[in-house]
């Protein structure tokens, strides 16, 4: 799917992920970074790219114990920039707002697709 996406936005297209469900959306941005990270990435006018890529640097150094077995070591990079506190388009879903109301958080994410040809 991510690739697919890839294929079909012209670059600067935005993607937006959201959710109430934390592992969701750290599901959702892990496959984008995984599988597509050379078409795709953080939006640099929302977060400051080179500081979450300098901590997922130093990370990086530190060795990690498999979580199980099927754990094959990769870790997101991404992670290190973390969620976005504000909707960055302004228009809240009935989720969203129903879930801020109840006081729970909401995990967001805006992904850019780049330059980079398919």
């Amino acid at each position: 799917m991510v690739k697919q996406l890839a294929r079909e936005l012209k670059p600067g297209a935005r993607v937006y992920l959201q959710s109430d469900v934390g592992s969701l959306t750290e599901d959702m941005r892990d496959k984008f970074e995984r599988y597509g990270s050379e078409y795709f990435g953080l939006d640099a006018d929302l977060y400051d790219v080179e500081a979450a890529a300098a901590k997922a640097a130093e990370a990086a150094k530190v060795p990690v114990e498999p979580v199980d077995e099927k754990d094959d070591g990769w870790r997101s990079g991404w992670a290190h920039a973390g969620w976005l506190d504000k909707n960055p388009i302004g228009i809240p879903s009935e989720r969203e707002v129903q879930t801020l109301g109840e006081g729970l958080p909401v995990f967001r994410v805006m992904l850019r697709r780049n330059e980079n040809a398919f």
